[in-house]
Parts: C-alpha cells; structure tokens; sequence
C-alpha cells in the first residue's frame, strides 16, 4: 500500500519515476557492460511507492541461486517509519522487482522508533538476513530473518542491548554478516565509542552470538568515523566499505571509504575516497555493499539528493586504483 504525501510530493515522486523508469532503459544488459567510474541510478519498487530507498546489501547470483538479491529499506525524503527490511531480486543487477507483489516490507514497523540496517547471508541454503530493531530509549534488538525460498521469513530475536541503566550496552549499527571456512563474523560499528569503533562477533552458528566477546577489527589507518560498514569475499581476500560521518547535530556529512583484508582481522585502507566527487550531484553517499569480479569492484551505494530524496546507484570501479598510492 502507498503511502499518503502532499500533492506537491506526488507530484515530484511521478516525475521522479518517470525519469529513473527512463533512465533503466538506457542501462547495459550486464554489470560487464559498465563503464569505469561512471555511476548510474538503479530503481528498486518499495512499498510505500516512492521508490526512494536506502541501506543496499546484494548478493550475487551464485550466492543467491540464480538471482541478484538486494535487501534495502525505503527511505522516503528520511521517514524512518517506512524504514523496513524489504527485498528485490533482478536478473541483470540493475533492474530490480519484488519477487512476488506485496512481498514487502518483510516486517512491519516496531511500535515504537524504527528498524534499519539490513544485510543479507546465505548460508547451506538458507537465507539470513540481520537487521536492527531500534527501541530507543529502552533497548535495541538484533533481530534474524530466516527463509529458503525468500518468500515465507521466520524471524526471532539474537541479542537485546540495554540502553538505560547504570552500565548501558554499547549503541551499534550496520550489521554485517561474513562468512569465513565455517565460522561466522557479525561486524558492526560500535557508535558509544569516540571516535566510533569497529568490531565484530564470532560464531559457528548464526543464531548463537555472545555481545559481551566483542573484537576490535584492526587498521593500518583509520582516519574516518566510521558510521555504516559491509564486508564482502574479493578475489584475493576481503573488502570492507566504511561510510564516513562527520559534523554534529542536523548538518552531517557522510562520504564512502574501503579498505581490504586477508584475514578479516587486519585491515588496510584504501588510499582514497571511493568517489573522487559526490555521484549525480548528490549531498552525501551512505551505506553501501559491492561485489567483485575479475579484479573489479561494483559498488552500489545510496545516496541523498538535493532535493531530499534517497536513492541507490551503482559504479563499477578498479580495486587495484582505489589502492594505488600515487
């Protein structure tokens, strides 16, 4: 069901669709079919109509059965009510459809705050897809959805942290789930910490994690704040996308960072930003996720426009220039 907007926003939101409905018809056929360092808009459907949409995590066809699967919340004009995970699948990697009409949102919004932050693992067939349940000021839930055919979801609560109290549990965002020869790692950002700090947890299972055996991942540098993270397998290791935060109060700045890893412990950071300059004009770049192939990394990112509206695009990029020291 869409969701009710003024008639001024309405009418933004058809032209807006409109424009990125026309612009898909100018894609590539493949994600091969890319230039390199040129963003393009991706439209992905949501629920509440305004196709504006935020925190992207896709996995690709050999890790998703035949399908590109993105999961993603709907972000329109920054209304965390709609803020829900949802998923989408696509043959192509750019254009994106609900695997069956009214799929989402997979859960409904809390009674109270919202949820955010969705990233997606399949493991020994079964989909597992993480997100947090924002409870503010009471509490915070990691939650798990659980499915094999991405269509029926089970859901359940992992872990609770505490956000009142004498000794309050730390505040954490971005989940992001790896796994590595039979464990597990659940990295986050740990936002009590200042600067903010990156950690992760260790498993063998994905229903079974301990938040008091936190690890602090491990940077040569680490000359950001970090605010959102995904990690992902590269051809020779693994690479972790960092958003950047800087500022206080209602004017924050975000940008997009990565950096690689052989072991997942010990990381080495990129030597520069990922975007040399802001994509279509756009105000800041968010969460993003990737995937590698042969060498290179394609990035789908979101982004906030100038007019307030939330999008994902993607970039096909060289790893080996995002960390050549010049």
């Amino acid at each position: 069901m869409e969701a009710p907007y003024s008639l001024r926003r309405q009418a933004f939101m058809l032209l807006s669709r409109a424009f990125y409905r026309l612009e898909s018809m100018l894609l590539p056929r493949t994600l091969a079919g890319l230039s390199y360092n040129r963003p393009r808009r991706i439209r992905v459907p949501t629920y509440d109509g305004s196709s504006q949409a935020v925190h992207p995590d896709i996995l690709s066809p050999e890790q998703a059965d035949g399908a590109y699967l993105l999961a993603f919340t709907p972000y329109p004009f920054t209304n965390e009510v709609f803020e829900n995970p949802s998923v989408a699948i696509s043959r192509d990697g750019m254009r994106f459809h609900e695997e069956r009409r009214g799929l989402n949102p997979l859960v409904p919004a809390p009674g109270i705050d919202h949820n955010d932050d969705p990233d997606v693992l399949r493991v020994d067939g079964v989909y597992n897809l993480v997100y947090l349940e924002t409870l503010r000021p009471q509490a915070q839930h990691l939650v798990l959805l659980q499915s094999r055919d991405r269509l029926q979801w089970s859901r359940q609560t992992l872990l609770r942290y505490e956000l009142t109290g004498p000794s309050p549990d730390p505040f954490i965002v971005s989940p992001a789930l790896v796994a590595d020869s039979g464990r597990l790692r659940l990295f986050y950002v740990n936002t009590s910490r200042q600067p903010h700090r990156i950690e992760y947890l260790e498993s063998r299972h994905v229903t079974a994690w301990d938040s008091r055996d936190a690890h602090v991942a491990a940077f040569d540098r680490l000359a950001v704040n970090p605010w959102h993270v995904d990690v992902l397998a590269g051809d020779d290791g693994w690479y972790m996308l960092i958003t950047d935060v800087r500022g206080e109060g209602p004017r924050l700045d975000y940008d997009l960072y990565i950096a690689r890893s052989r072991d997942l412990e010990h990381w080495e950071m990129g030597a520069r930003k990922v975007f040399a300059r802001m994509p279509f004009g756009s105000r800041l770049i968010y969460r993003s996720t990737a995937l590698c192939r042969e060498g290179d990394i394609y990035v789908y990112f979101s982004a906030k426009s100038r007019f307030g509206e939330w999008k994902i695009g993607v970039v096909r990029k060289s790893t080996a220039e995002l960390f050549r020291h010049d």
